[in-house]
């Protein structure tokens, strides 16, 4: 599903980095919700109004230790595989502002709403 997105989408590789950073943040925020912080504090790492390659390295970081406290990096650890084959901090094209944006398409990626729910 997701390659079948990207090919859609026609995703570069460093937005796809993005995405799957994106897609960890969504497992921590999924995993603080289930512990009872509905709020999903992880958001709070997030700068919408932009985030250079400098605060998505720190961001990636922060990521991988949440993961570790929520005891779920083995569920994540295939996505931060995809990020760091893609993410080059030296010679990043995207903009601070598309980085907040393609890391939220991956937090949001599969969010569906059933007729149950």
């Amino acid at each position: 599903r997701i390659q079948a997105f990207f090919d859609k989408m026609e995703y570069s590789e460093a937005e796809k980095a993005l995405f799957y950073l994106g897609r960890i943040l969504s497992s921590i925020a999924y995993a603080q919700y289930k512990k009872g912080h509905e709020s999903k504090p992880v958001l709070n790492k997030i700068n919408f109004n932009g985030m250079d390659a400098d605060a998505i390295v720190r961001l990636s970081l922060d990521l991988r230790e949440k993961t570790r406290q929520y005891n779920i990096h083995d569920k994540t650890e295939w996505n931060f595989s995809e990020f760091t084959d893609r993410f080059n901090e030296k010679d990043w094209p995207v903009s601070k502002e598309q980085n907040v944006f393609y890391l939220m398409a991956g937090y949001s990626f599969g969010l569906i709403k059933s007729d149950n729910n």
